[in-house]
This record gives structure tokens, sequence and C-alpha cells, in this order.
């Protein structure tokens, strides 16, 4: 499932143009669900400095690039694990 995510990384400016056009062509309530998280507040002091002049919906894609980013790393990772430390 994660496989899909792991995309090579492209410049800020090209993601925030997939921002755009993501923004522009669908709901976000049509392809997600509400989830409830906790944030260190220098975090969420940075996430509101840089959506500051952002459209409506920014938050909620950076947040979800971050997550996807991450989580292909530690599939990534898993999978080297596994590779270096097959089970019997």
């Amino acid at each position: 499932m994660f496989e899909q995510m792991q995309e090579q990384v492209t410049p800020a400016t090209s993601e925030l143009s997939e921002w755009n056009q993501r923004a522009e062509r669908q709901l976000v309530e049509d392809t997600s669900k509400r989830a409830t998280f906790l944030l260190e507040l220098e975090i969420l002091a940075e996430l509101n400095r840089v959506s500051k002049d952002k459209k409506r919906g920014f938050k909620t894609w950076f947040v979800n690039q971050a997550i996807k980013e991450k989580l292909a790393r530690v599939n990534e990772e898993d999978r080297v694990q596994q590779q270096r430390n097959p089970r019997p």
C-alpha cells in the first residue's frame, strides 16, 4: 500500500503546484477521514506560519505529505531490516 507513496522527492515548488491542482479538483471530505492528534507547540507555530498565506486545506495537505514521506521511510527501513534478518 505504501509503495505508491515512495515517489522521488520533488522541489517544494512543484509540490505546492501539485497541492493547488488537487485543491481544485476534489473535496478533501471525498478522500479523507478526520483524526485528532496533538502537535508540539513549536511545530504547530511553524505550520501556522508557513500556511498563513496559503489557500484553505494547505495544512491538511502538508500534514498528509509529511506523514506519507515518513511512512515510506519507515517501511523502507523495515524492508531492509527484514532482508538483513529474515525470519526462519
